[in-house]
Order: C-alpha cells, then structure tokens, then sequence
C-alpha cells in the first residue's frame, strides 16, 4: 500500500493536515461513500477506477473540485476498499491493490480542474 501512503504523505504536505483529516472525514461518514462500500461488500465487487471517481463526482461538492483532492479521495476509499471489503474476500493481493493504486492515480490525473 506504499503508493497510497505516498500519495496522502504527499498531499498532507502539500495541502495540510487539516485538509486531509477533512477528506478522512468525509469518505468515512458520507452517505455515498458508506453505499458505495456496501454495494462492493454485497456483490463482493471489484470496482475499476471509473467507479471510484463516480461515487466521488456524483457529489456537487467534489464534481468541480481539482485534480489532487479527486485523487486523495480515491486513495482514501480505496484504503476504506480494502480495509472493509478486500480484507473479507480476498479480491486482490498488496501487489495488485498498489498496482491498481497506481491506476487511480493516473486516471485522476486527467480529471478536476
């Protein structure tokens, strides 16, 4: 999980704790975020990077945010992913998890403003 780590050491550096800690807040206690985790808990369901960055876009609050607060939150659900889901099931290993970290990361590079 090196990638997400390094990428949230990144921001907090970057953006501030507080900021982070605001993000943290959010993916842990916002309704979209507890149903897309539940959907992915039922179905037992990997989602790809596209369904990552949906759930977060479909808030107005997020839908016009840039591009390094669209990646952090996807980190941040990909850690809550995994805590809650991956950890479960099995559905993929360190090494894929960083991998598919990775493909967040440059797919939300090309989203936000």
């Amino acid at each position: 999980m090196s990638t997400i780590n390094g990428f949230l050491t990144d921001y907090k550096t970057e953006f501030g704790e507080r900021k982070l800690r605001k993000l943290i807040s959010e993916v842990s206690s916002a309704k979209r975020f507890n149903s897309f985790i539940a959907e992915c808990k039922t179905r037992r369901f990997l989602p790809n990077p596209s369904d990552f960055y949906a759930c977060i876009m479909n808030s107005i609050l997020y839908s016009f945010a840039g591009k390094h607060k669209l990646i952090a939150l996807a980190m941040l659900l990909l850690n809550r992913w995994d805590e809650d889901v991956n950890k479960t099931y099995g559905l993929m290993d360190e090494y894929d998890l960083d991998h598919f970290a990775k493909r967040l990361i440059q797919e939300g590079t090309q989203l936000g403003v």
